[in-house]
């Protein structure tokens, strides 16, 4: 039922047709919300640069952001209650965030001394008052601005919402122009502004914006001042007259109440879909950002149809409780449909590379974008369409919007924080993300059920037939989406490990961790997705030499640090290795450490070797904080494709290292040279040339690794020779096929010349740096980039061995010298890498 909606020519409400202010206020809320979006990025990536980017850090910086819009959204309606000009305090608020986000960086950087002294190096885990410290600074520099950010909405809804009548139009159009604004935010963060112009750059953008977004509002409301018609009966007052006092707040309690668990229950759904849809599609930065795009445009589209409707809807306390129904079906069905997506996805992928021959480079964000779509429109729609229902009902009386609206928008908020938090520290752990998935869909159907008995809806026989059909529904899609049996997923549907024998599988707080055994035997470590090590012969290679290397390069180590446990072998050549009296491991993830019982037998159970010390913890940031020096740093991380591993790769990571470095200690870094094209390869080494001026190239099947030391670096043959007389060390570097000093020396590619000689041939070549993170911006699109492409270039640049090496006889001379007359035709034959880290 419906009743005749009043026309804009009799209605002293929004007028977005014939009111300028109306454009002119719209636009400057269009414009704030891609701000906001741009600074919760730049904001995140700061703070996890400054304390850490494990789920820990990145869950108290989500929820200080989130605190601070529900407290701005409280304290705004009550603001927008008191005052008559709402716009200017608007313009206000959006001047000083402007103000507030152009000194967020120097604000930060002045906890680094607090910061520094908190941080207990020496304990086994994080303690307790180092995570009160991380809270403190999240706090201390986020609530200010998203304080003030939340206030917005509900000063804008005091101004335009003059009438009952189109309460909920206003509040949708609102919303919606906002969430628009931050859709096109999240797009312009994640494809224009940093990739381009990066953090600082990004941040002068939208302060500038804000700031001009605050004086045209000021000015606006200094000429304009909110009035409200004076109305001449109750129905203009109240959205909805006719129900008795007591029913009438029990309603809008409820629809407070219910809005909050709603929010709870969205935001949960997007950390769970977020970390099951990017094990199928590789968590980059720009599948963060178009899987977020899909989720804001769906928030969009159900505000925008739901616009009309509000107003006229005659019960609207059983249209928000069916939106809330329909949300745990559509939720159920989508735990269904993501069984499907791995397979789906794999060949939406092969089929688009196929149908645009040169277009790879943005044919992952393509694929994403058309597999996330049709998954996310549906819920995102039904959970936009909540905003404007909710405030037309918890509205008693339309003198009062601006309050509601920020009581509102506050317990959303307040729940969309709890939301998360519960999600990622708890559900995923404990339930797992499908489990996990299902719960949301029937906390969804329990919120509509609230609602139907709030509204005194239970009676009608129609309600009670739509729950149970919503209720059958859910269990029915739910049901079977839990009895589908776990599949081991990689990124882009890669079938190699299709038939494996799951040995472990863990879906921890930082990521989801398989152990599998492939057919051919060869065990497997899978992280979110991709596989990050296995021990198929082309990939133990590297690994093993990893752990040599360096070490064979020095006189008398003692200490060594190894950044990141992966499947333990390049730990345990490390181990094997004489006069090593301790080694540091540092793992984000207490879930790799637990899989390591799966693989004693490979490694030699290491992490029981007295000699190791695990710690969980950042690798970055103890790399940053820590006050201690190694003999040896091995630096192992991940493909700098995946988000926030390139800071791993960046002038400032290894400014850390070489400050970590004893007198003489080395470093060896790991490099791909597979999915990352010329130039961004370039950059990389750029980027470590410029710390380490005397580094050199060594070439491993697929793989490069970097090696240096602090200061000069000659590679003594004679101390090679000593090293290959340990038993144990032979032993290890012969099962990869390395059996004497020349044969190590034959992966010597490049000195420092060389490096720099190869990097020239490109006009300009970027530095990856902490402000400018090129690498996990570019990388990505070079998904379909073969190894060999690089290999063919780093091939023109062999460098001559004997004029790099010491101490070298005769005869080892020349074995090099005919070795190296037919490197770079070896290089060019070897395959890519059979596993993808």
């Amino acid at each position: 039922m419906t009743r005749p909606h009043p026309s804009e020519s009799d209605e002293p409400g929004l007028r977005v047709s014939h009111s300028p202010l109306v454009l002119l206020v719209a636009t400057a809320f269009f414009l704030s919300g891609a701000a906001g979006l741009v600074y919760q990025v730049l904001w995140m990536r700061s703070l996890g640069l400054f304390f850490g980017s494990d789920m820990y850090g990145v869950a108290i910086i989500l929820s200080f952001f989130m605190t601070g819009l529900a407290l701005g959204s409280f304290l705004g309606g009550r603001l927008a209650q008191r005052t008559a000009r709402p716009l200017l305090w608007y313009g206000v608020a959006e001047l000083l965030i402007g103000a507030v986000a152009l000194a967020f960086r120097p604000i930060l950087g002045a906890f680094d001394p607090i910061l520094q002294m908190a941080y207990a190096e020496n304990a086994a885990t994080v303690p307790l008052a180092y995570h009160a410290l991380r809270v403190l600074v999240a706090a201390g520099v986020l609530l200010v601005p998203t304080t003030l950010m939340g206030t917005t909405l509900p000063l804008i809804m005091k101004h335009f919402a003059r009438s009952s009548r189109v309460l909920g139009e206003a509040g949708a159009f609102f919303y919606a122009v906002n969430t628009l604004g931050a859709l096109v935010g999240t797009l312009a963060a994640g494809f224009v502004l940093l990739p381009q112009l990066g953090i600082a750059g990004s941040t002068l953008c939208a302060a500038i914006l804000n700031l001009l977004i605050g004086l045209v509002s000021i000015g606006a409301g200094i000429r304009v001042k909110a009035s409200l018609r004076e109305a001449a009966d109750v129905r203009d007052l109240d959205p909805l007259p006719g129900l008795e006092i007591r029913p009438r707040r029990r309603l809008a309690q409820a629809s407070l109440i219910a809005f909050g668990l709603s929010g709870f229950c969205s935001f949960a759904l997007e950390v769970l879909w977020t970390r099951i849809l990017l094990i199928s599609f590789s968590a980059t930065v720009y599948s963060f950002a178009a899987t977020l795009a899909c989720f804001l445009f769906g928030i969009v589209l159900g505000t925008r149809l739901i616009r009309r409707v509000v107003d006229r809807h005659e019960d609207p306390a059983w249209l928000f409780a069916g939106l809330e129904l329909s949300c745990g079906v559509s939720v159920a069905v989508l735990a269904l449909l993501l069984h499907a997506l791995p397979g789906a996805f794999g060949s939406l992928l092969g089929s688009l590379a196929a149908a645009l021959p040169g277009g790879h480079s943005y044919v992952l964000v393509v694929a994403t974008l058309i597999a996330s779509f049709p998954l996310l429109v549906v819920p995102a729609s039904l959970l936009g369409a909540t905003f404007p229902v909710a405030l037309r009902i918890y509205t008693t009386n339309i003198e009062q919007v601006g309050l509601r609206t920020g009581n509102l928008y506050a317990a959303n908020t307040v729940g969309a924080v709890a939301g998360s938090l519960t999600a990622a520290l708890l559900l995923i752990p404990v339930l797992g993300a499908m489990a996990s998935l299902v719960l949301i869909a029937g906390l969804f159907l329990c919120i509509g059920g609230g609602l139907s008995l709030a509204g005194g809806l239970w009676p009608r026989r129609h309600v009670r037939r739509s729950l149970g059909v919503a209720a059958a529904a859910t269990l029915c899609f739910g049901g079977a989406a839990l009895l589908v049996p776990y599949r081991v997923t990689l990124n882009f549907d890669q079938s190699t490990l299709a038939d494996a024998e799951l040995l472990y599988h863990a879906e921890g707080v930082q990521n989801t961790i398989d152990v599998v055994r492939a057919r051919s035997g060869a065990t497997s470590l899978v992280i979110g997705g991709n596989v990050e090590a296995d021990t198929s012969d082309r990939q133990r290679r590297h690994f093993v030499l990893k752990g040599h290397l360096p070490l064979m390069l020095m006189d008398d180590p003692a200490s060594v640090l190894v950044v990141g446990l992966g499947m333990g072998i390049t730990l345990e050549a490390t181990a094997r290795h004489p006069g090593i009296e301790r080694i540091d491991v540092i793992e984000l993830s207490p879930d790799i450490l637990a899989a390591q019982e799966k693989l004693a037998e490979i490694n030699g159970n290491v992490v029981q070797n007295p000699l190791v010390h695990v710690r969980i913890d950042d690798g970055r940031l103890f790399m940053k904080l820590t006050r201690r020096h190694f003999d040896m740093i091995t630096a192992d991380p991940i493909h700098p494709k995946v988000s926030r591993v390139g800071y791993l790769y960046t002038r400032e990571y290894y400014q850390s290292i070489r400050e970590r470095l004893s007198d003489g200690g080395v470093v060896c870094q790991w490099m791909p040279i597979y999915q990352i094209s010329p130039l961004r390869l370039r950059s990389a080494l750029e980027t470590f040339l410029d710390v380490f001026p005397s580094a050199t190239l060594w070439y491993v099947e697929g793989h490069t690794l970097l090696v240096a030391r602090r200061d000069a670096f000659p590679i003594d043959y004679a101390l090679l020779a000593e090293r290959f007389g340990d038993a144990r060390v032979r032993e290890d570097l012969a099962s990869i096929g390395i059996g004497s000093p020349e044969e190590l020396l034959d992966h010597l590619i490049m000195g420092p010349d060389e490096i720099r000689a190869y990097i020239a041939d490109a006009e300009e070549v970027p530095l990856n740096t902490d402000d400018y993170p090129y690498l996990e911006y570019f990388v990505p699109t070079d998904l379909f980039v073969s190894s060999q492409e690089n290999v063919r270039e780093l091939a023109r640049h062999l460098a001559d061995p004997t004029e790099l090496v010491t101490n070298l006889p005769r005869a080892a001379a020349l074995a090099l010298h005919a070795s190296r007359e037919s490197l770079a035709r070896r290089m060019l034959e070897r395959r890519e890498p059979k596993a993808a880290r």
